[in-house]
């Protein structure tokens, strides 16, 4: 086989350039480099292939509903730990600390807090880096909880 590949590959690429070039002789002029291309090139060479060094972004999976419930769950904690996060998210709201807990019940309202950790890049980063997750991660929770915006395809 690799003889075959071998003599494709002279007639191919080898071939042309040198009947064009003025430079064939009785057997083409193919005989000596053909014996080179034989010497020089083994089956390794030719079917080896090199490992792909570019770097590929990792795939992010997307979080299913329970994962996404349990970071929102999360992402409440971490606003209620420091009143000066709480407060402008009941501010926002319009929640008290003595309906939180209610609301927490609400359709919508783990979406609700998702958005408003997305809404600041610094708590977002904030909080992603906590729980040493990438912030993309924040979006999709949100996403699956929300359900997709009417311009989403994704």
């Amino acid at each position: 086989m690799l003889s075959s590949l071998s003599s494709t590959i002279r007639t191919v690429f080898i071939g042309p350039p040198f009947i064009r070039a003025g430079k064939a002789h009785a057997d083409g002029g193919l005989s000596k480099l053909a014996a080179s291309f034989d010497d020089c090139v083994t089956r390794e060479q030719l079917t080896k292939r090199k490992p792909d060094t570019r770097l590929k972004a990792p795939m992010i999976r997307r979080p299913t509903t329970d994962e996404a419930e349990a970071l929102a769950l999360q992402a409440l904690a971490f606003l209620a730990s420091e009143p000066e996060r709480i407060e402008p998210f009941l501010s926002v709201t319009g929640l008290n600390p003595a309906n939180l807990r209610q609301a927490a019940g609400e359709p919508g309202f783990l979406a609700a807090v998702l958005d408003h950790i997305g809404s600041s890049d610094s708590l977002l980063l904030e909080f992603a880096g906590n729980l040493r997750l990438n912030p993309e991660i924040v979006a999709d929770a949100r996403r699956v909880l929300a359900g997709p915006e009417p311009d989403d395809f994704s």
